[in-house]
Parts: structure tokens; sequence; C-alpha cells
């Protein structure tokens, strides 16, 4: 499946958002839609009123029917982002259905618009959750995530991750509520460490925000280093509310390290252009996605944009080298030819949630979430619905591949990621260089790769033999 560079909504999600609310839903909601054919499942919308809901949400009992809840984006900046992601979940409820449904009835499904304002999605959420959605797909992005994510877990009800990265959602108390099938950004960090490990760098400085995203995924790089035997000389932070950071930069300087890692988020260029015009060579600087804009020469200098040359970023992608073969052309008949942008995962949080009421028979979201990693790991591989439903009602335990290759640790959170390096060149263009797999994923990447070159050298054999002929 084509990947999406993330960088591309790192760069158009810059959200400064305030802390979570609650909101309240009236008890004795009407039911979503249950019934669907082939075509895409009849959705219901949020009304346009701007007044902010309720502060206090009223538990939802077991109702024998599995409700998937879907806050994407048809409106607004991210409105580009929400075609692939809810005609996913659509043709995930479809497939659900046609292949008998789960509970003895069909899956419903309520959608709502989250738009691309955090507040708005406050207000979405409200009748998604009033339609009694057992999980929550989405939000598409980190920004609106943080603001609603508190309030779906309070209901309570899943949340699925399909498309957000941040590491901040995973400090919060979920109550195991809380899956992803895109990996946090924690696994990044293994992929930063990797590229230090192949270069000739010995030596190692981290500079980070002084914030919880920044101190988590400077103390996972650390160890990462540290497991790779790569020496880190310091571990700096500094306020990413400041205007100057000269002092943190200074420290850096002196701590003389071959290689500097820059780890922070819309502050980002300013601290960047303080360690180049500082001395490093742009050769010299990894950071992280949320700073590797394709407009980061602008940013760091708009009079010199090529002050970056050099400089490496990684960014994750929604590429799933051990997703089943299946999903590429069914979604592609389902949707036409469209983007593909992080579809594979938005499709498998249905299907888990799905397959985790079929395992417990239950709908209700506490009993769904202790099957969630169940069906996702061990067992016997399957990757489909239609495939995997038969094996759990002969009572076996089973391991979904999926459309992403899904395979979650104990906290819920992909055990493998695929990550695009990008190199900034002289002009401040910024250029690919290579794709690289983390975890399960680096091995499909290789066999890909492997059976490409293969059917590259099968190709040349034919044309060799081809001229063969001629010249007979």
């Amino acid at each position: 499946m084509p990947s999406r560079s993330w960088i591309a909504v790192a760069a158009t999600v810059a959200l400064a958002l305030t802390a979570c609310e609650t909101s309240e839903v009236p008890t004795g909601a009407p039911q979503p839609t249950t019934t669907f054919t082939t075509e895409a499942p009849v959705t219901t919308q949020p009304s346009a009123s701007t007044t902010a809901p309720p502060t206090t949400l009223a538990a939802v009992a077991e109702d024998g029917v599995l409700t998937i809840g879907s806050l994407l984006p048809e409106t607004g900046s991210l409105a580009s982002l929400g075609p692939p992601l809810i005609r996913a979940v659509e043709l995930a409820v479809i497939d659900v259905n046609e292949a008998g449904g789960v509970l003895d009835g069909p899956v419903g499904l309520v959608s709502a618009d989250s738009g691309s304002d955090a507040a708005q999605a406050e207000l979405a959420l409200v009748p998604v959750l009033d339609g009694r959605a057992d999980v929550v797909v989405g939000p598409a992005v980190d920004g609106v995530t943080r603001r609603v994510f508190d309030t779906i877990i309070a209901r309570p009800a899943l949340s699925c991750l399909p498309a957000t990265t941040s590491v901040e959602l995973i400090a919060r108390d979920d109550g195991g509520l809380a899956f992803r099938t895109a990996p946090a950004d924690l696994l990044q960090m293994v992929a930063i460490a990797d590229l230090v490990a192949g270069s000739p760098a010995t030596t190692v400085a981290l500079l980070a925000a002084e914030d919880e995203v920044g101190l988590r995924l400077s103390a996972r790089l650390a160890a990462e280093l540290a497991d790779r035997e790569i020496d880190v000389v310091l571990e700096q932070t500094y306020d990413p509310g400041a205007a100057d950071t000269s002092a943190a930069v200074e420290l850096v300087v002196e701590s003389g390290p071959d290689t500097v890692v820059l780890l922070g988020g819309d502050e980002g260029p300013g601290v960047l252009r303080g360690l180049l015009e500082a001395g490093f060579a742009g050769d010299d600087v990894l950071v992280n996605d949320a700073i590797a804009s394709p407009l980061l020469g602008e940013l760091v200098d708009p009079a010199n944009p090529g002050l970056v040359d050099g400089v490496r970023g990684t960014v994750p992608t929604d590429q799933a080298p051990l997703g089943g073969e299946f999903f590429e052309a069914a979604f592609t008949d389902f949707a036409g030819n469209i983007d593909t942008f992080f579809a594979a995962q938005a499709y498998d949080c249905v299907i888990v949630t799905a397959l985790a009421a079929a395992s417990t028979g239950a709908s209700e979201p506490s009993a769904l979430a202790g099957a969630i990693v169940e069906v996702t790991t061990g067992g016997t591989a399957c990757s489909t619905f239609a495939e995997c439903l038969p094996l759990i009602e002969e009572g076996t335990d089973i391991d979904y591949v999926g459309a992403s290759g899904v395979d979650l640790d104990a906290d819920g959170l992909p055990t493998s990621g695929v990550y695009d390096v990008f190199q900034f060149d002289a002009d401040g263009t910024q250029q690919p260089i290579a794709t690289v797999g983390i975890g399960p994923a680096a091995e499909a990447l290789v066999a890909e790769d492997a059976e490409t070159d293969g059917e590259g050298e099968e190709s040349d054999g034919e044309a060799d033999a081809d001229d063969e002929t001629d010249e007979g």
C-alpha cells in the first residue's frame, strides 16, 4: 500500500489545545442504525450548534449490540485526511456484517465530523456517544485527540487511535480502554537509535523539550542508545516556551558530541537554528517528526533555508508490510482511487473490536477491553474477520493479522512500525533517503525488498533470453 508521510499532518496541525473537558449525554439515547448492506452504512452527523455540551456522562449498560463510533474529519483544514479513514471504517463494518455480524446481530455505526478544531470535535463526540458507541475510532490527529480522549474513556467507551502517534496519551489513566493501530512515537526512538548506530558517531547529546513528550522520548532514546553501546554524553532539556534557548544549546556545544538529536515540537526550528549557528554541521543533527517538516528550511531561516543542509529526520508512515494482501484491492474497489492514509489502521480498529466482542460475547467496553490484546497476539493466525470468526466459535485462540499486521503489546500499543528517513539538501528541500522497519516490520521490509530485487533479476534474465532469441 502506498505510504503517506505523517509529516504532512505534523506540518498542517500545530494546535494549541486546552485541557480535556467532559460532556453529558442523556440516558435513554436512541439506537443507531444497525442493518447495512454492501452500500456504505448510514451515519449520523452532529448538530451545527456551538453550545458546549454539559459536563457528566452517563455510563451505557450492556445492550447486546456492538456499535462503532467514528469521529473523523470531513470539513476544515484536516478534511483531506478524513476520506480514507472514514471509508475504511465503513468497509470494516460491512465486512463484519456480511460475515454474519457479532452478538447475533449486525454491527452498528454512528459517525460524526470531528472537523479540524478541538472544540468542534468535543461537540461532535456527543452524538457519537449518544448513539451508544462502544468504541470510538479517531480523531485523526494528536491535538484534537488530546481534547476528547478523557471524555471517551470516562464514558466508558473504547478508544482506538488509527493515525495519532503522540506519546502523551500513554501516561493517562485509560483503565485499559485505549488501544492503537498506529505506532506510538516511542518506536520512532528505536529508528533514530538505529540511524545513529549506523553512522560513525560514538558520542551523542540529546536535547529535548522539557515537557511530557520530550522527556519520554529522550528517556526512551537514551535507553536505546545505551543498548547499542553508544555514549550519551549529555541529556539536556530546554523550556519549549522560552524565547531564548541559547543556554541549553551552549551546554550541548560544551559536551562535544559527534551527533546531536533534537526532540521537540513547534519551537524546534528555532532551537535547531541555534545549534547550526553554534557550529554544528547539518550532518551532525537528527530531529524527530514534529520538527522534520518539509518547510523546515524556511522555518529555520527564511533568508537561507539551505542552513539545514544535511539535517536528517524520521517520520512514521502508514506502510503495513505485515498486513494481509487482501486489503489494498478491497479498499480500492470500495472507496475508489483515493489516498490510503492510515486506512488499514482504521479498518483494523473496527475488526479488532468486533473480534473482541465475538470472543467475550459482550459489547460493553470494559468487557471488550480485556480481549483486545488477546485477539491480536499468539494463537492461530488469521487475516480477516470472516476467517477469524469460525476459529473463535471453535474456542481457538487467534492472532488477527488484519490489514495493517496489527500486533499489540500488553498496553495496547503496536510492537512494530515503519518510518521514512529524510535528509535536507543545500536548498533546504526534504529528500527521502530510506524507509526503515522497527520490530517485526523490519524483517517484512527486508523480505519485500528481496522479492522486488528477485523480480528485477528475473526480468533482466527474461530480457537477456529475448536478446538471445533476437540474435538467433
